[in-house]
């Protein structure tokens, strides 16, 4: 039969009544391997390398149900499923094999496979994840030193990857860019925070923030606070540069931020937190954000000793570092400075900074002056006001003729103008006042002006260009215009101790010029810049030529002593327009214009001379020394 056991068989007469019965006996055992059967462990759901916490079973009876015992089971794992132990099983008494399977290190659909010879296979699944107990995070874009303009966003997108120990993505996993100090220069990113997709991948888009130079962010990922960091250099250019006594500014063309290097010891360079900075790094601030801003937009810059003063796009004026006005000193970021009159708000249209004082031209053309006047520099013709109010502009207007003016420059303790006369002959004539010790005023003399005064003109027939008048430490200088009798000459007046007039004379140390001196060498200039001890001026092909005091190199030539006629700055570099400290020069690169005022275009910006302050703006730090670099140099973090 069917069953398994014994059983038994009975022959008997028929129609005899005697017992005469015969019995057979038989022992019924299993048939072969009829059937085979999944009993427990299949679609099981695991980490990756990890043994099954439930054991695979299968059942093999013979084709009528009876267990079958001793069969040999194999156990095949598949493709990238781990292993099995046993590998091969037999069933017992109850007709099961079982087997423990520890899944492959893949987190994908695995399969194993029990088989008994001459049966069709049972199949068994897992469904196995990555190892998020042992996971790591790379960079696998845009982890590459990219360089870009400050304040634009990088072209490749920042992405990183996580995966557990045997490389498995993680899915779904949270990364954060921009938790606090993550991001090193400012900047900021498209997503905050971003989620790992199907291969453990996270990105995100990195928009630099307006520091120049390294700037870093750090990508975190949430769970087990890893991190990866990426790097980038920002770049600016500059479409303007200004210096005071030992810093330097420059105007970036793309949107106006101004960016200072050099001495801090003032808080002239519109940052908090530093003593000086040998390079560009972070634009001027109107605010306590030094990463983010707002950051100041200027149409034009101009400096002095301890302080630095812009006007904006609005017209408005913002001042830093010791600052006439200011109720206090030493203040580290660009504070907007109300201009009055006493009574109106002016609006103004240029400055000059002079050492104490300073000027203006309003949209009108008139022009004010503020600040220490004993000396006549603010034109007043009285003493100016005992003080002024805290965050107060208070000016006073300059006296005599004339009314108005189409230029104005401030030298160190005087100032001098170009006065406004419907295109006469007048409006060619500089007028200057205040201190005039050095015969500065140009007038014939060496007594102080209180009120703008005309300087003594070198013949009947010179007019001067209105636009090239400039006031340096204790000299001044102006360029002859198209309409004069040697169109391009240059004639500079007041103190000569270092060759700074450029007319050829020995230097003494000690010589001084009260009219105008014209500059020897036949050159023919369109633009003239005077400074604290040394003038330079730019043809109209952009070569600068520079004299006046050369100890540190700043006329651009080896260091010497000082120079009285005008000398060729080397390498070649054509500006069009420089810009002349104590002991140094910066010029942009490019060809001179008529234009006044800053140009948009970008340039590139050279320094040379002293770099004490780090105010060349040419390495990390500042020397702390005299290291003179007679050499234009290009300032770092341009492109």
């Amino acid at each position: 039969g069917t069953t398994l056991g014994a059983q038994t068989a009975v022959a008997k007469l028929t129609n005899s009544f005697v017992d005469d019965s015969t019995k057979f006996s038989a022992t019924a055992t299993t048939g072969p391997p009829g059937v085979i059967t999944l009993v427990s462990g299949n679609n099981q759901l695991s980490t990756v390398g990890k043994a099954l916490a439930l054991p695979l079973v299968v059942k093999i009876t013979d084709t009528f149900g009876n267990n079958a015992v001793g069969a040999k089971v194999n156990w095949t794992p598949g493709n990238l499923s781990g292993t099995v132990s046993p590998p091969t099983d037999t069933t017992g008494a109850d007709g099961t094999a079982s087997a423990t399977w520890t899944v492959g290190n893949t987190a994908t659909a695995q399969t194993l496979t029990a088989s008994v010879a001459g049966l069709p296979p049972i199949v068994f699944t897992a469904t196995t994840s990555a190892d998020t107990g042992h996971i790591t995070m790379t960079e696998v874009a845009g982890s590459t030193n990219q360089t870009q303009p400050v304040s634009s966003t990088l072209p490749t997108s920042l992405s990183v990857k996580v995966i557990d120990q045997f490389g498995n993505p993680i899915v779904g996993d949270v990364v954060t860019w921009n938790a606090a100090g993550a991001i090193v220069g400012g900047g900021s990113v498209s997503a905050a925070t971003s989620v790992t997709d199907g291969t453990g991948t996270a990105s995100t888009s990195w928009t630099l923030g307006a520091r120049a130079g390294a700037q870093s962010l750090q990508a975190r990922e949430a769970t087990r606070s890893l991190a990866a960091t990426f790097t980038a250099t920002a770049t600016v250019q500059f479409a303007d540069v200004e210096t005071g006594h030992f810093q330097t500014c420059g105007v970036a063309s793309a949107n106006n931020h101004v960016y200072c290097w050099g001495l801090n010891d003032a808080g002239q360079l519109g940052k908090t937190g530093v003593i000086n900075t040998a390079i560009p790094t972070i634009p001027v601030v109107t605010g306590s954000d030094t990463l983010n801003g707002p950051f100041l937009q200027a149409r034009q810059v101009y400096g002095s000793r301890s302080y630095v003063c812009a006007l904006t796009i609005a017209h408005q004026m913002y001042c830093w570092g010791d600052a006439i006005g200011q109720a206090s000193t030493g203040v580290p970021v660009a504070t907007f400075q109300n201009i009055t009159d006493g009574s109106a708000t002016i609006i103004p249209s240029l400055l000059a900074n002079g050492q104490e004082h300073q000027c203006i031209l309003t949209l009108a053309g008139q022009g004010a002056c503020t600040g220490f006047g004993l000396q006549g520099q603010t034109g007043a013709g009285v003493s100016p006001p005992a003080s002024t109010a805290a965050n107060l502009f208070v000016l006073t207007r300059t006296i005599g003729a004339p009314a108005y003016w189409s230029n104005m420059s401030a030298g160190q303790s005087f100032t001098c103008g170009m006065g406004r006369y419907d295109n006469s002959l007048a409006s060619q004539i500089p007028y200057c006042w205040g201190f005039n010790g050095s015969g500065q005023l140009g007038n014939g003399s060496f007594a102080n002006g209180l009120a703008p005064i005309a300087i003594t003109m070198p013949a009947a027939a010179t007019a001067f260009d209105s636009g090239t008048v400039s006031a340096g430490g204790q000299h001044a200088c102006a360029i002859e215009a198209n309409t004069s009798t040697t169109p391009g000459a240059a004639w500079c007046w007041g103190s000569n101790g270092f060759g700074q007039l450029g007319n050829g004379n020995a230097v003494t140390g000690v010589e001084r010029d009260s009219i105008p001196q014209l500059v020897a060498g036949g050159n023919t200039f369109v633009k003239i810049f005077a400074g604290q001890y040394h003038t330079c001026a730019l043809t109209a092909a952009g070569a600068a030529y520079c004299w006046g005091r050369n100890d540190f190199g700043q006329l651009g030539t080896a260091v010497s002593a000082a120079v009285s006629t005008p000398t060729l700055v080397g390498t070649g570099v054509l500006f069009r327009s420089l810009s002349l400290g104590e002991l140094f020069t910066c010029g942009v690169t490019g060809v001179p214009n008529a234009v006044i005022g800053p140009s948009q275009s970008p340039g590139t910006i050279y320094c040379w001379g002293d770099n004490l302050f780090g105010q060349l703006g040419i390495s990390a730090q500042a020397s702390g020394g005299d290291s003179p670099t007679p050499t234009p140099t290009k300032v770092l973090g341009q492109p």
